[in-house]
């Protein structure tokens, strides 16, 4: 089963799910509720996405995920020169 196919697993949706009530149906970087809402993995720790630990996922509204994913090695070296709670982009 490749990536695409265990996100749409009973069991990744039901970890989704979890997530997002976890953090309200809420974007934790913009707080937008209006925008698809996603799941970021902040760390991959296995490769089975639904046994991830809560810890290492967080809810972000589609642009923030997409502005996330594109800019990460440049939010990584500005955090290494200004640390800060860094969670969201691990």
């Amino acid at each position: 089963m490749n990536y695409q196919q265990k996100l749409k697993s009973p069991k990744w949706q039901r970890k989704r799910l979890e997530i997002f009530n976890r953090d309200n149906f809420t974007c934790r970087l913009c707080s937008d509720t209006e925008t698809e809402l996603q799941v970021h993995h902040t760390k991959y720790t296995g490769k089975e996405p639904h046994n991830e630990p809560s810890k290492n996922l967080v809810t972000l509204c589609s642009d923030c995920h997409q502005f996330i994913e594109q800019n990460k090695k440049i939010i990584k070296i500005i955090l290494v020169v200004n640390p800060v709670h860094d969670s969201v982009i691990n």
